[in-house]
């Protein structure tokens, strides 16, 4: 549904992980989007913001409108899990270029936390 609401035109983009479980890309495909793909395999999967940058960067030139970043953590089908630190990087990436942040984030993958 989120991308329904923020996909109006071919020229709308999402940054997305590469690989990943093809239920993005075909669903940015099919709801007349473009998808931005990031990825660095050098680091292990692990998400990059000069990687991120880069993209947005590339899209911009293009004429592409990036309007959100998919995050999947941990990382399907690499097992790749971001660290605190690089998820507050995420956020504060999103906060200023203006993207959505959509986590999909496989919470039942992890071992529970007791407090």
């Amino acid at each position: 549904m989120m991308m329904q609401l923020l996909l109006s035109s071919e020229n709308d983009g999402f940054l997305c992980p590469i690989p990943q479980y093809p239920l993005y890309s075909a669903s940015i495909t099919l709801h007349g989007g473009t998808l931005v793909p990031y990825f660095d395999e050098a680091t292990g999967w692990g998400l990059e913001m000069s990687e991120l940058k880069k993209q947005l960067e590339d899209a911009k030139s293009k004429g592409i409108t990036v309007k959100a970043l998919i995050v999947i953590n941990p990382s399907n089908p690499t097992g790749q899990v971001l660290s605190e630190d690089n998820q507050r990087d995420i956020v504060k990436f999103c906060k200023n270029e203006g993207l959505v942040l959509l986590a999909y984030e496989f919470q039942h993958c992890l071992p529970p936390v007791y407090l």
